[in-house]
Formats: C-alpha cells, structure tokens, sequence
C-alpha cells in the first residue's frame, strides 16, 4: 500500500468517515485495556461529530460489562449524529465480497466526499487488518479513501513473543488478508 494513502491526522474536514467493525472495539479493550479502547472511542467520536456523514460497519455483539463500555459510548454519540448510517458486517460469517459490494454502494450518495476511514484492526505497518481490507474494497470500487492510523485499533503489542490471541484468530479470515476483488 502507497504512503499516499495513510496520514496521521485528519488533515482536512471529514465529509464521510467509516468507522470498522465498531464492536470490535470490545476486543480491543480486552486486549489493550479499557483505557486504551476508551481513547480510541474518543477519538473515534471527535471525528464522527467533524464528519458530515459516518457509516458504521458492526457486527452487533452483545454488549458486556466487562469489555464494552467504550463501545457503548462511541454508539451514544454516534445516535446524536444526524447522518448515520448502520452495516451490519461481520466477516466471521459474512465474508467480504458481498458485504464489501453493498457498502459500495450505500457510498454513492458521497462518491466525491473526503472518506476517512477508522475502525478496529491496522497492523502497526498499516499493511493489514479490517480497516485496510476495507480499504482495499473500496478502493477497488473506485473511491479515494485514506486510512486514519489515529482513528484505528492498531496491533502494537506482543506477549512473550506471540501475537494477541485476536491476532491468532484473525489470521484465519480473510480480515488480515489482502483483499481481492471478486474476477467476473
């Protein structure tokens, strides 16, 4: 992926922002520790209020008290937001292709807005993760989009030499994978 395409601020006004797998962001937190996902929630929200448009990828977990808290915030301030639109997405059980072609789509209305794009999981050398998988979809779909590594759930951490048990688990969906866009 250029270099192009990552920025570590939001540079100019958001118009659209894309939020990825919100719930995950419970995994985070069990992860990384409620403080860390409640300042990625907050983040998060910062942008969503400058954003003029926010779509939100979920896969509606149930909400627990242990992990989501910021999660449960995040979604608070996303409900005052004026223009908001909800997808659900779940790559566990959705895939990528199909979801990936109807997030497209709900796009068009915004085809030439500013897409940022946040969410949970960026590997920490943005080479991976649903963000960027997310990313790559879109950008097959023909939309300029650029990757926030601020507004993202970044993979940093190792334990004894191992990755995160999510890591683990992720590598076995096409979530970290380099997506492909379907031949015809």
């Amino acid at each position: 992926m250029g270099t192009d395409t990552i920025t570590d601020t939001v540079a100019s006004p958001v118009r659209t922002l894309i939020i990825v797998h919100l719930s995950s962001i419970d995994s985070y937190a069990a992860t990384y520790g409620r403080a860390a996902a409640y300042s990625l929630a907050r983040r998060l929200s910062d942008a969503a209020v400058a954003a003029s448009h926010c779509i939100v990828t979920n896969q509606r977990w149930a909400i627990t008290p242990d992990d989501s808290g910021p999660r449960d915030r995040l979604t608070k301030r996303l409900d005052a937001h004026p223009s908001v639109l909800r997808f659900r997405h779940d790559e566990a059980t959705d895939g990528w292709v199909e979801p990936m072609a109807r997030l497209a789509q709900a796009l068009r209305p915004h085809q030439g807005d500013d897409i940022i794009i946040g969410g949970v999981w960026l590997t920490a050398d943005s080479s991976g993760g649903c963000v960027v998988a997310t990313a790559e979809a879109l950008r097959a779909a023909g939309y300029r989009v650029t990757i926030d590594p601020s507004l993202c759930g970044v993979i940093t951490r190792t334990r004894r030499g191992r990755r995160p048990t999510l890591w683990r688990i992720a590598t076995r969906t096409p979530c970290t994978s380099r997506w492909r866009p379907p031949t015809t």
